[in-house]
């Protein structure tokens, strides 16, 4: 679930409600703004019971930007991230070690 959310990720024209209507101020204000690209760093744990997570690994074949794993690591999980781009994967790679805390070690 999504606990969080910067805004709907539309773009003018694009809406089924404004379908033949003026224009008023519909949609995403940026229009450089990819049409899919929402925050999803707020998800949330399903169960906040208090009780020891179960010990797990969170794979994700397809990294990206490090977002996945990135939420792993913020919720104490072991994870190992994928991607073939070398942009990407650096990219990835920057976010997560910048997320890290100071002390952490180099692994």
């Amino acid at each position: 679930r999504i606990t969080e959310r910067d805004r709907q990720p539309t773009r003018p024209g694009t809406d089924t409600k404004t379908e033949g209507k003026e224009p008023i101020e519909t949609g995403n204000r940026d229009p450089y703004r990819h049409v899919t690209e929402t925050k999803t760093t707020g998800w949330q744990p399903q169960c906040s019971c208090g009780k020891e997570a179960v010990p797990c690994i969170v794979l994700d074949p397809f990294a990206g930007a490090g977002t996945t794993c990135l939420v792993a690591q913020r919720l104490g999980r072991a994870w190992i991230g994928i991607e073939l781009k070398p942009e990407y994967a650096e990219m990835a790679e920057k976010r997560i070690r910048a997320d890290r805390p100071l002390f952490a070690g180099n692994e």
